[in-house]
């Protein structure tokens, strides 16, 4: 039994945590669907309808041999991002809209990241090897458009990708034990920010994303069950600090625009299972999705 408000979970019997009513007396309905968005049943009363069945999801073998990485990036150029996995060169991405796309892009061994290298507001899914990034600029498989060596990721180095300058462009970066270096063009040479943020070699996860909306990507870590967010990109103190009990051990922790406002906000990654919220705040998810690795 699922409630919509709030009280101590049991095996048999789930709170969502909601304050505020979530259904209306006059007419509303609920839908109850598998991981992988396949309708089950449905319910509705008073002036509400259940939606038409849309076209089936087609089923995706969950065959990766290797440990999947959750993606994040604006597939379709809408403005709001969407989700996806990359494992083993086998990528499996959904837009925001519920688009489904698919292809192959590198091989075993390989670390994806996502970017806009172009700034045409369409992100891509890229990957380093052995140290060379190997640009995509397009969403498909096949030969890379272009390559670049920056870092020693093959050694250790953490790649990150953000606008640093405010532009358009994704630009490169690396952490290497625990400084972050970031570069202000798409090509090898010598960082352009260097600076210390966070006990990355005590376990915190690197975040980047634009916190305030200005267009340029701002540093951040998840330690534990909080958020330490930067909006500038130097050492120093959190802009804002959030501490999020649903943060739990194994989770996955991602940060994206998931509603097109121009803010990068907090997502958790459980297995199959995105939780995505709008904003900054402890609380339940906006957007709870089921979708799972290639």
């Amino acid at each position: 039994t699922v409630v919509a408000g709030q009280g101590n979970d049991t095996d048999q019997r789930r709170f969502w945590g909601k304050r505020d009513p979530m259904l209306r007396n006059g007419g509303d309905s609920v839908e109850v669907v598998t991981l992988d968005e396949r309708p089950i049943d449905c319910r509705s009363w008073g002036e509400a309808t259940c939606p038409e069945p849309g076209p089936p999801v087609p089923r995706v073998t969950n065959d990766c041999r290797g440990v999947p990485t959750p993606l994040v990036g604006d597939w379709d150029g809408s403005g709001r991002d969407g989700i996806g996995w990359w494992c083993d060169g086998r990528v499996r991405l959904r837009t925001a809209s519920g688009e489904l796309i698919g292809f192959r892009y590198g091989r075993p061994g390989d670390v994806p990241i996502v970017a806009d290298w172009d700034g045409a507001g369409r992100d891509t899914v890229s990957v380093i090897r052995d140290g060379t990034w190997h640009v995509n600029t397009e969403l498909r498989g096949g030969a890379a458009s272009r390559t670049f060596h920056y870092g020693r990721v093959v050694q250790g180095d953490v790649p990150i990708i953000g606008s640093w300058d405010g532009g358009p462009r994704s630009l490169p970066g690396i952490i290497r034990d625990g400084t972050w270096h970031l570069r202000l063009s798409q090509s090898g040479g010598p960082a352009d920010h260097r600076f210390v943020y966070g006990r990355l070699l005590l376990g915190d996860v690197p975040l980047f994303g634009d916190w305030d909306g200005d267009g340029q990507d701002g540093i951040g870590v998840a330690r534990e069950a909080t958020w330490y967010l930067r909006s500038t990109l130097s050492g120093g103190p959190a802009t804002n600090t959030i501490e999020d009990p649903a943060l739990r051990p194994g989770d996955r922790v991602v940060a994206g625009d998931w509603n097109g406002d121009g803010r990068s906000t907090p997502g958790i990654v459980s297995a199959g299972l995105w939780q995505l919220r709008d904003r900054w705040e402890p609380g339940p998810a906006d957007r709870r999705i089921g979708f799972t690795a290639p």
